[in-house]
């Protein structure tokens, strides 16, 4: 339990579940806005997040989410982000909700996880997928609708994807 408090001693008025499913309103450092992250989950030495929520609040950059490596869900929809590669370091990241934001391309900089189901990233301004990543065997959900796509490479590596949206 030290680990947690230490952990929340660094927040500013985030939301935070606890293992008992119980929520706790803590303060936290101006420097880092950490709302949204929940799903403690203990593996018999430490705790550890597992989702990041944090939806139409203005976030500019996920800078500050490289040291959470144990992250499996991120949702920052409707925000400002115009930039994966922050989420580098999350190699356990199976969902994305990226949508509303301002990306311009895909994948980019970010060195997208081998573990990645789904990614949500309609309504940004992605003009070119630079390289789908031959890695993403487990990808089964990408949302590409409403970007400024005019062309898609092939995604025969993609061998589970069941969903692709590139409407517009």
């Amino acid at each position: 339990m030290a680990a947690v408090a230490a952990a929340a001693a660094a927040m500013t008025h985030s939301r935070v579940e606890g293992a008992g499913g119980e929520e706790e309103e803590e303060e936290e450092d101006e420097d880092i806005d950490m709302v949204g992250l929940s799903e403690l989950k203990f593996d018999g030495v430490r705790f550890a997040y597992r989702r990041y929520e944090c939806v139409e609040s203005g976030l500019l950059q996920l800078s500050h989410l490289s040291q959470f490596v144990h992250l499996q869900r991120v949702l920052v929809a409707h925000n400002q982000i115009s930039d994966l590669a922050p989420l580098s370091p999350l190699r356990q990241l199976c969902v994305l909700d990226a949508s509303h934001n301002r990306l311009e391309t895909f994948p980019g900089d970010w060195a997208v996880p081998d573990t990645l189901q789904q990614a949500l990233l309609a309504h940004n301004q992605i003009r070119e997928i630079t390289q789908v990543p031959p890695t993403l065997h487990f990808l089964q959900t990408l949302d590409l609708s409403f970007n400024s796509l005019s062309t898609l490479p092939s995604l025969h590596a993609l061998t589970a994807l069941a969903d692709l949206n590139v409407s517009h």
